[in-house]
C-alpha cells in the first residue's frame, strides 16, 4: 500500500531591480494611411533625437509594433417618407497607433535622461516605466531549493509522529509570483515640456518582491515497532 505526506510552503525574498524597461505608446490621426505614416515617422525620429540631446543613443529604441485604421463615425439620416433613422458609417480620416519600447541595465540617472527624452515629445506620445529583474532564474532556483528542504524537514516531523520515515519526493510543484513597481507617465509626460529640474519625478524603485509556493508530496514507509523505542 503506498503511504505519502503532502506538504506545502511558501518562502519570500526581495531583490534589488537592475533593469528598467519603458514602454511607449504613439497615437494619432491624419486624413490618409500615408498622412499616418509619415507622422509616424517624425515623431519617431523627434524620440531619437531627443534621446541623443539627453545623451543617450538612439539605437535603445525599439519598434515592437505599428497600425493603421480607418476613423469611422456613424451618422444617423431619416429615410424619405420613413419615420425611422438608419445609421450610415463613414470614414473620417485614419488613427494610427505605434508601440516602442526601451530596455536598459538600471543606472544613476538613465530614468531621469530617458524621462526628460520622452516627456519633450509632444501629446501624441505617452509612456511608462518599469523596474524589473534581467535573470530571475539564480532567484528562483535558490528559492525552489529551500523551499524544497522547508517541505522536507516538514515531512520527517509529520512522518515521525506518525511512526513512519520519509523514503523519498515524489512529486513538486512551483508557483513563482513577481510584483513589479511600475511609475506611469502617460497624463504628465504627453503635456508638459520638463525644462525645471523639480518637474522631474525622483526614482528611487523598491526592491521586487519574489514569492516562491512549493506543493510536495513525499513517499513515507511504516518503521518497524522495534524502531520506534
Amino acid at each position: 500500500m503506498e503511504r505519502t505526506i503532502d506538504v506545502s510552503t511558501n518562502l519570500s525574498t526581495q531583490v534589488a531591480p537592475d533593469t528598467i524597461n519603458v514602454d511607449i505608446t504613439i497615437k494619432g490621426t491624419s486624413k490618409t494611411r500615408e498622412e499616418c505614416t509619415a507622422r509616424y515617422n517624425v515623431l519617431v525620429q523627434t524620440i531619437k533625437e531627443a534621446l541623443e540631446k539627453n545623451r543617450l543613443s538612439a539605437s535603445i529604441l525599439k519598434n515592437n509594433r505599428y497600425s493603421v485604421s480607418a476613423h469611422e463615425i456613424k451618422q444617423y439620416q431619416k429615410e424619405k417618407w420613413e419615420h425611422y433613422y438608419v445609421a450610415h458609417t463613414i470614414v473620417e480620416g485614419f488613427d494610427f497607433c505605434a508601440e516602442l519600447s526601451i530596455e536598459e541595465q538600471l543606472e544613476t540617472d538613465l530614468v531621469e535622461k530617458i524621462w526628460r527624452a520622452l516627456s519633450s515629445c509632444g501629446d501624441e506620445v505617452t509612456f511608462s516605466v518599469e523596474f524589473a529583474i534581467e535573470n530571475e532564474k539564480p532567484i528562483k532556483s535558490k528559492l525552489s531549493t529551500d523551499a524544497i528542504t522547508v517541505c522536507r524537514q516538514q515531512a520527517n516531523l509529520l512522518a515521525k509522529a506518525a511512526g513512519a520515515e520519509v523514503i523519498g519526493l515524489k512529486n513538486a510543484t512551483y508557483d513563482f509570483r513577481e510584483k513589479d513597481f511600475i511609475y506611469s507617465a502617460c497624463a504628465c509626460s504627453a503635456y508638459e515640456s520638463f525644462e525645471n529640474e523639480s518637474k522631474v519625478p525622483t526614482f528611487d524603485p523598491s526592491d521586487i518582491d519574489v514569492n516562491c509556493s512549493v506543493k510536495t508530496s513525499w513517499d513515507i514507509e511504516l518503521l518497524p515497532p522495534d524502531d520506534l523505542l
